[in-house]
């Protein structure tokens, strides 16, 4: 996948489909950590929690 389709707005405007996008984010990311040269973001970003999470995704 090119790097800027990564930086680009996604809208998420189902339900299901953002908590099937959330968890396959999860699992990309638990894949990714697992693997040679993985290397953690380097661009300014926050943490989110649960709640913020939520609320990003107006859940």
């Amino acid at each position: 996948m090119a790097t800027k389709s990564m930086l680009k707005d996604v809208e998420i405007k189902d339900k299901k489909f953002g908590q099937d996008f959330s968890s396959a984010l999860e699992v990309a990311l638990r894949k990714a950590e697992g693997s040679q040269g993985y290397e953690p973001m380097k661009r300014e970003h926050r943490e989110l929690s649960g709640e913020e999470i939520k609320d990003f995704l107006n859940l």
